[in-house]
């Protein structure tokens, strides 16, 4: 629907009416189609999707058709860079907090555009051009990088600046999680980002959107949308522990004061549901209205970020290859005790499940994927090296990767055990 709207400059339109009909191969942009200037950051996402589409269906003929598409869209950044390297988003757009300023080198467009290079080049290599306009998009997201380290990163803070307009130098958490998760930033300037948040933007019901309240640039409240990125960012950094507390003071409290049980579009730092930018703080749930500056959504998409954490990260099941025709099982167990469950693939289920003895002595792990497939497990050791066994026997695993004991090559369902006592031998 949006391919088909795509403006000459390679924009994508912020939104669209439902009843578009658009042919199988989108079409080159016309002066008629609108573009996606209102929201820029909107473009970068759609490259995102169709990269992560592509990463969990295999759906090579729909990413094929979309290419071209994509690459206008890239195309849109890369010509429109400042002298400082960085998009700069101009004085009639909104971002995902309006109505904030927005105009400005923004931290988290900028590090979304910089994400959606990177995909871009995945999808050359594997259904597009190949490795020469891979390394190009690469290439690009390597100037990008170094021009937001230059200009937007606060090396006395140890964190980004939301934008390099803003008087305040709010140092944001969409600024900080956005980049650690898109690699931006890594090693010990990604652990001082995460660090920061936990320093100064931590609350009660979760985390708040900056440091200030008197912002134009970010009105300040919690946001389950930019939440959804911090577990994203800390499940990605084995920070498993940091995700599930972040998961239960902000989702533990929404579904148990919301008698629905469903997630919330923001929330105020009493834990209300927060109306735009905020709702009466009265300990109760706002009166909804479709209309006016006061509505919040107590149903919205933007909050599922548990989803992909806790089945990505606390299962552990993860794509290797487009299409799960290769996976992952990597749990993290944080503090919790056990955890199963299963991931829809194009081949069918793959299932995790795991659980813990008392005092760390003992470990069970049982993956399970489909056929013709194959994957790679990693068994926690939980700080000790392990005597492993597998359906009872005992076995040596592919590597030791950090924590984790590694086995490649895996088809089929199988137990992986192991007892501070010697060697689990149940199944």
């Amino acid at each position: 629907m949006f391919s088909c709207q795509q403006a000459p400059d390679g924009s994508l339109p912020v939104s669209s009416q439902a009843n578009v009909t658009c042919p199988d191969d989108p079409p080159a942009p016309s002066s008629a189609n609108g573009g996606g200037h209102f929201l820029p950051e909107y473009t970068a996402w759609w490259v995102v999707a169709l990269h992560d589409y592509d990463m969990l269906t295999a759906d090579d003929g729909f990413a094929r058709r979309m290419l071209p598409v994509a690459r206008r869209a890239l195309g849109y950044f890369t010509s429109s860079l400042d002298a400082n390297g960085l998009y700069t988003t101009d004085g009639f757009a909104i971002n995902w907090h309006p109505f904030d300023v927005a105009r400005g080198e923004d931290t988290h467009t900028n590090a979304t555009i910089y994400r959606a290079l990177l995909d871009l080049a995945a999808l050359e290599r594997r259904v597009g051009a190949g490795e020469a306009a891979a390394r190009v998009d690469e290439q690009q997201a390597a100037g990008l990088r170094a021009a937001m380290l230059a200009h937007l990163w606060d090396p006395a803070a140890g964190a980004f600046v939301i934008n390099a307009s803003d008087p305040l130098r709010n140092h944001t958490q969409d600024a900080q999680v956005e980049a650690v998760l898109d690699g931006v930033v890594t090693g010990e300037e990604a652990t001082s980002a995460m660090q920061f948040i936990d320093d100064h933007l931590r609350t009660t019901y979760g985390t708040k959107n900056g440091e200030s309240d008197q912002d134009p640039y970010m009105s300040n409240y919690i946001s389950p949308f930019i939440s959804s990125t911090e577990l994203l960012a800390r499940a990605s950094r084995h920070d498993a522990g940091g995700a599930l507390d972040l998961i239960r003071r902000e989702w533990g409290h929404m579904v148990d004061t919301d008698p629905q049980s469903t997630v919330w579009e923001r929330m105020s730092f009493s834990g209300d549901a927060a109306g735009f930018p905020y709702a009466a703080d009265n300990g109760s749930l706002p009166t909804q209205s479709p209309s006016g500056r006061g509505f919040t959504s107590l149903a919205h998409g933007w909050a599922g970020g548990p989803v992909p954490a806790l089945s990505g990260y606390v299962l552990g099941i993860r794509p290797g290859t487009p299409g799960f025709a290769t996976w992952v099982v990597q749990p993290q167990t944080g503090d919790l005790r056990f955890a199963q469950g299963q991931a829809p693939t194009p081949h069918g289920v793959i299932v995790s499940r795991w659980a813990r003895g008392d005092g760390d002595r003992s470990f069970a792990l049982t993956a399970r994927g489909p056929a013709g497939t194959a994957g790679t497990v990693y068994v926690p050791l939980l700080g000790q090296p392990r005597a492993i066994a597998r359906d009872g026997v005992r076995v040596e695993p592919s590597a030791i990767d950090g924590d984790y004991a590694r086995f490649d090559g895996v088809t089929g369902t199988h137990t992986w055990a192991w007892s501070a006592d010697g060697l689990e031998t149940k199944r």
